[in-house]
């Protein structure tokens, strides 16, 4: 059997960026980053960053300030925010807590398809909790975003 496999098949897209751009903004948590060097460094569609971002912001993952020196940066140390914490801020985990199909028989108990997906889906979200922003961080030769072109950030 072979298996195909795609980016972050399992999460959404919207997942995949916010996980990019927090992972990225933690390199360097003190700094301020405009969207136009996170989307350089983190190939994260421009206008699609902005909506990603917003949600980061409101989620409290994320601090934003306007002016000159402005931008966003992590609001909390890599150390307190999980993977969970990012997926969950941009895309809520939904669980199956009853029938997708509405059926009668199954009214009080999942059927063995979606009790085996909401199972999976319950050993994702757990999997994602135990796992840190700081904790990829340390593995710096697996996790780095490709330089940006000269002058396309500045500071």
């Amino acid at each position: 059997m072979v298996t195909e496999c795609l980016s972050s098949a399992m999460l959404s897209t919207t997942a995949e960026y916010a996980l990019r751009i927090t992972v990225f903004l933690a390199e360097q948590p003190d700094r301020f980053y405009t969207a136009t060097d996170i989307a350089a460094r983190t190939r994260v569609p421009g206008g699609y960053l902005y909506k990603v971002i917003q949600s980061l912001v409101r989620g409290g993952l994320l601090s934003s300030q306007r002016g000159q020196n402005g931008g966003v940066k992590l609001r909390a140390t890599a150390d307190s925010i999980t993977l969970y914490d990012v997926v969950h801020t941009v895309t809520p985990f939904q669980r199956i807590c009853s029938c997708p199909l509405e059926l009668a028989e199954h009214k009080f108990a999942l059927c063995a398809l979606h009790k085996a997906l909401d199972d999976g889906y319950a050993l994702l979200e757990q999997r994602l909790r135990g796992i840190t922003v700081s904790q990829l961080l340390q593995d710096r030769e697996n996790v780095h975003f490709p330089e940006a072109a000269a002058g396309e950030i500045a500071g």
